[in-house]
């Protein structure tokens, strides 16, 4: 998936996902962004001094993990930059990993605040 498969107007977060393939078991939606949330700290470090030393191989673990965590969850924007980050670093175009990140973490800053009140509201 790239950049352009991304729309302007796509969800942050779209909670059918879990409620699909948890049968709209609340506390199982909520454990799961729970593991998400702990899971993707460490990563998104990792993944930033990856970019701070070009560490293509890290760089690749980082952003696959991540988006593969974000799509099953049902954070598609936040999968997608990091699926075009982790494109960028297979393909050797790392001219532009800085701004890639950012995007990520722009993304981030806009997803974390709809899991954790989630995750408040399931509580």
């Amino acid at each position: 998936m790239s950049t352009s498969d991304a729309s302007p107007g796509a969800p942050i977060f779209d909670p059918a996902v879990l409620d699909e393939i948890g049968d709209g078991d609340a506390e199982f939606a909520r454990s799961v962004i729970v593991d998400f949330l702990e899971s993707t700290r460490p990563l998104r470090i990792a993944l930033a001094e990856a970019v701070r030393s070009v560490d293509v191989d890290a760089l690749q673990h980082c952003t696959h993990a991540l988006k593969g965590s974000s799509f099953a969850i049902g954070a598609q924007p936040f999968g997608v930059a990091c699926g075009d980050l982790e494109a960028r670093a297979r393909s050797g175009e790392l001219d532009d990993i800085v701004a890639a990140l950012e995007r990520i973490d722009f993304e981030y800053s806009r997803l974390e605040p709809v899991l954790q009140a989630l995750c408040r509201k399931a509580a």
